[in-house]
C-alpha cells in the first residue's frame, strides 16, 4: 500500500527566525538580545484554522466519492464468489418467501384478534392504554410464532436438516426488523381505526407516519444485518465496505424521503382540511396528543367546547411544540448525512456513533414529546378518587388534582430537561470518566427523596384539610362555633407546621445540613421578635382570646369600636363584617374589650314613651298583648324563652312616661324578634287609641316696635293678633 502524503495544512513552516538564518547563511547565530517574538496574529490563525477545516472536509469529500466508486465491485459477486454458494441460495430463497408469508398470516391473525380488543369511544385512558398493550402483545405473540415458523422451515429447506448460516441472518435480521415495527406501533400505529392504539392522533395521521419509518427501519436492519454480513460471507471482507456503502447510501436516500413524508402528514394533520377529514373522536390539529373531550365531563365542562389543552395550554408547551416542528426537519436531514458520512468512512465508529447515538437519539426524542404532551395535559388532568370518599370529603379531589397536576407538571419539565441534556451530552456519553464517582446518580437519589418528601407533605395536609373543611361544612348550624373556629385555627397551624418540616426534610435528604439552617432561624426569630413587638403582641392577645372563648366563627361582636359578625379568626386578627357590608380586620393588639352580643342568649329590651294623660295600667295591657300575639306565630315562639318581663314605669322625662319590657330569646335571634314585636305593639296602641309621646316645640317671636313704639306688621303682611 502507498504510503499516503502529508496535507500541505500540516506540513510544519520554519519559524521566521529561523527562515532569515538561513537566508543569510547563517551570519547571525543569535537574534540581538533587544528583540522580541513575533506577536500572534488574529488574522493569521482564522485563516489557518479556515484552512485546516477545509482540508478536513475536501478530505471527508474524496474518501466519500472513493467509496462510492467502489460499489462497482459488488458485479465481481455474480461471477465465481456465488458458485460455491449455490447449494445455499434455493433454501434461503424459499425461507424467506415462507417466513413472509407466516407473517402475512400471523399479521392477518392479529389484526382479527385485536379489532375485538377496540375500546368504546368513551372509554377512559387507563382502558385504553390497557386495550393497545393487550394489542401490542397479540402482534409480538404473532412475530415470535412467524420467526420461530421461519427457523422451522429453514431446517426443513436445508440439505442436511440443519439451517446456514445465510438463513440465521435472515432469520435475525427479520426478528429486529419485527420488533422495531412494533416499537413503532406504538407511537404510530396504522391499524388505529380498527385497533386498540397509544396513540390519540387520527388514523390517517398514523399510517402516514408509520409507512416512512418503516422503510427506513427495513433498509437498515436488512441491509446491515443481512445484506452486508451475507456479501462478506459469500464475496469476502473485499466486497463488505462497497455494500455497507450502498446499503448507506439506500438508507440516507429513503430517510430524506421519509423526513419529507412525516412533515407533509404532520403538516396535512394539523390545517383545518386535515382535521376535517379526520375520523369523529379523533385528536387533530396538533402534532402532539390532546385529550378527548370526554375528559372535560367531571369537571362539568361542556364536551364541545374547545380543549383546555388548546385554549389554554401552558406556555411552554406551546412555545416549545412550535419550535420543535420549525428546528426538528434540518436536524434530521443534518443527523442523516453525518450518519451516513460515518458509515462510509468510520465504518469502525458506526456502531459507536450511529446505532448509539440513533438509540439515544430516539429515547431523547420519545421523552421529549411525552413531556410536552404531558404540559398539554396538565389543564385536563384529574386525580381519580373513589366516589364515597369523595362525598365524605367534597374539597378532596379539587386539593389532589391540584398536587396532581404539580407532580405531573414537575415531572415533564425535568423530561424536558433531562432529554435536552440527553440529545446534547451524546458526545459525553463515551467519557464516563468525566461524570465523575457516581455523584450524578447520587444527586439524582436525592433530588427524588426531597421530590418523594414534598409529596407525602402535601397529600397528607390535602386530608387532612379536607376533613377538617368536611367536619366544618357538615351541619354548620349544629356544630358549637368554639369547634368550628378551633378546627379553622389547626388548619392553618397544621398548614404551616407540615410546609416547615416539609422543607427541612428535603433540604435534609438533598444533603443539606439544616443544624445551621435551624441556629440561624432561631436567631433571625429573635431579631424579627424585637423588631415586630407589635406582631407578637397581637399572636399573644389573640392566643388567649382563643383561650378564653370570647368570640367563635359567626358571633356578633363589638371590638375596637367596631360592632360586627365574625367572618374569620387567625392567631393574629378577626375579620368583621358590619351591618352596611363593610369588611374591618381588626388586630388583636387593638383589642381591649371583646362584647359579644351572641353568646347564649339575648334580651330584646322595649322602652315605649307615652304622654302623662295615658293610662300605665291601659299601656301594659297593649305591651302584654302584643307579646300574646307575638308567641302566637310560632317561628317566632321558638326562639323566646320565657315569659315577658313588664318592668313597667322606669324613668319620668319631660317629655313622657317611660316604659320597659324585656323579652328573654336564643343567641341572636333578639334582633329578629325585637322588630316584629315592635311592629306588634304600634298596631295595638293604635288599636287602643294610646299615642307614643312626641317631642313638640313651639317657637314664640316676640313682636317687632317701630320707632314710636307701636307694633309693626309680621313679614308677609299679616297683623299681628
Amino acid at each position: 500500500m502507498r504510503p499516503r502524503a502529508t496535507p500541505f495544512w500540516r506540513r510544519s513552516r520554519p519559524a521566521p527566525a529561523a527562515a532569515s538564518q538561513a537566508a543569510s547563511g547563517g551570519a547571525a547565530d543569535e537574534a540581538p538580545a533587544g528583540q522580541t517574538a513575533e506577536p500572534p496574529n488574529l488574522a493569521r490563525d482564522l485563516a489557518d484554522a479556515t484552512l485546516a477545516a477545509a482540508g478536513e472536509a475536501l478530505a471527508a469529500l474524496r474518501q466519500a466519492g472513493a467509496e462510492l466508486q467502489r460499489i462497482g465491485r459488488l458485479t465481481a459477486l455474480t461471477g465465481e464468489a456465488l458458485d460455491s454458494h449455490r447449494a445455499e441460495i434455493l433454501p434461503l430463497l424459499a425461507t424467506i418467501l415462507c417466513t413472509i408469508a407466516v407473517a402475512l398470516l400471523m399479521k392477518a391473525a392479529a389484526g382479527r384478534l385485536n379489532r375485538h380488543l377496540l375500546p368504546p369511544g368513551d372509554a377512559g385512558t387507563l382502558l385504553r392504554i390497557w386495550r393497545a398493550g393487550l394489542a401490542l402483545l397479540v402482534r409480538l405473540g404473532g412475530l415470535a410464532l412467524a420467526w420461530g415458523g421461519g427457523w422451522l422451515l429453514a431446517a426443513a429447506f436445508a440439505p442436511d436438516g440443519w439451517p446456514s448460516q445465510a438463513q440465521a441472518l435472515y432469520l435475525n435480521a427479520f426478528a429486529v426488523f419485527g420488533l422495531l415495527r412494533l416499537l413503532l406501533r406504538a407511537f404510530a400505529n396504522p391499524e388505529a381505526g380498527r385497533e386498540p392504539a397509544f396513540s390519540l392522533l387520527d388514523p390517517h395521521t398514523q399510517a402516514a407516519l408509520f409507512r416512512p419509518l418503516r422503510a427506513v427501519a427495513g433498509v437498515v436492519v436488512q441491509g446491515f444485518l443481512f445484506v452486508v454480513p451475507l456479501v462478506q460471507l459469500w464475496g469476502g471482507f473485499a466486497l463488505a465496505r462497497p455494500a455497507r456503502t450502498l446499503v448507506a447510501t439506500l438508507a440516507a436516500l429513503t430517510a430524506l424521503w421519509a423526513i419529507r413524508a412525516m412533515l407533509r402528514a404532520l403538516d396535512r394533520a394539523a390545517s383545518p382540511t386535515g382535521a376535517s377529514d379526520a375520523a369523529p373522536g379523533t385528536a387533530t390539529g396538533s402534532v402532539l396528543p390532546s385529550m378527548p373531550p370526554r375528559a372535560l365531563a367531571a369537571d362539568g365542562a361542556d364536551p364541545a367546547s374547545p380543549l383546555p389543552a388548546e385554549s389554554s395550554a401552558p406556555m411552554l408547551a406551546r412555545g416549545l411544540g412550535t419550535a420543535w416542528r420549525r428546528i426538528w426537519p434540518p436536524l434530521a436531514v443534518l443527523y442523516v448525512l453525518y450518519a451516513w458520512w460515518v458509515a462510509v468512512t468510520r465504518p469502525a465508529m458506526m456502531e459507536e456513533i450511529v446505532l448509539g447515538g440513533t438509540a439515544l437519539t430516539a429515547v431523547a426524542l420519545a421523552v421529549l414529546l411525552g413531556a410536552l404532551s404531558l404540559l398539554r395535559r396538565v389543564p385536563t388532568l384529574q386525580a381519580p378518587l373513589p366516589d364515597h370518599i369523595a362525598r365524605q370529603m367534597p374539597t378532596l379531589p379539587g386539593r389532589m388534582t391540584r398536587i396532581l397536576r404539580a407532580i405531573v407538571a414537575v415531572g415533564a419539565v425535568g423530561a424536558l430537561i433531562g432529554a435536552l441534556l440527553l440529545a446534547a451530552g451524546l458526545g459525553l456519553a463515551r467519557h464516563r470518566s468525566a461524570a465523575g464517582p457516581g455523584w450524578l446518580q447520587t444527586a439524582l437519589w436525592r433530588l427524588v427523596s426531597a421530590l418523594l418528601v414534598l409529596l407525602l407533605s402535601a397529600i397528607v395536609w390535602a386530608i387532612v384539610a379536607s376533613w377538617i373543611d368536611a367536619r366544618l361544612s357538615a351541619d354548620p348550624e349544629g356544630r358549637p362555633a368554639r369547634t368550628r373556629t378551633l378546627l379553622a385555627l389547626f388548619r392553618n397551624a397544621f398548614g404551616i407546621a407540615v410546609a416547615v418540616i416539609a422543607v427541612m426534610v428535603s433540604l435534609s435528604q438533598m444533603g443539606i445540613d439544616i443544624a445551621p439552617l435551624l441556629a440561624g432561624a432561631g436567631v433571625v426569630g429573635l431579631a424579627v421578635g424585637f423588631g415586630s413587638q407589635k406582631l407578637v403582641q397581637d399572636i399573644i392577645n389573640g392566643i388567649f382570646i382563643q383561650l378564653e372563648n370570647a368570640m367563635d366563627v359567626g358571633d356578633v361582636v363589638g371590638v375596637a369600636g367596631i360592632t360586627g359578625a365574625v367572618e374569620r379568626l387567625t392567631i393574629r386578627s378577626v375579620r368583621l363584617r358590619t351591618l352596611d357590608g363593610a369588611t374591618h380586620v381588626i388586630p388583636f393588639s387593638a383589642v381591649d374589650t371583646v362584647t359579644n352580643l351572641t353568646r347564649d342568649f339575648g334580651y330584646h329590651v322595649a322602652e315605649i314613651t307615652v304622654g302623662y294623660d295615658e293610662s300605665v295600667e291601659a299601656v301594659k295591657e297593649a305591651m302584654t298583648e302584643a307579646f300574646a300575639r307575638l308567641r302566637a306565630d310560632p317561628v317566632m315562639d321558638r326562639d323566646i324563652d320565657g315569659p315577658l318581663d313588664l318592668q313597667g314605669v322606669v324613668e319620668l322625662r319631660e317629655t313622657g312616661m317611660v316604659l320597659r319590657a324585656r323579652i328573654r330569646t336564643r343567641a341572636g335571634r333578639h334582633w329578629e324578634i325585637g322588630r316584629r314585636y315592635s311592629e306588634l305593639l304600634k298596631t295595638e296602641m293604635d288599636a287602643r287609641g294610646i299615642e307614643i309621646a312626641a317631642t313638640t316645640r313651639t317657637v314664640f317671636v316676640p313682636p317687632r316696635r317701630g320707632m314710636d313704639g307701636a307694633s309693626l306688621p309680621l313679614p308677609g303682611g299679616e297683623e299681628r293678633p
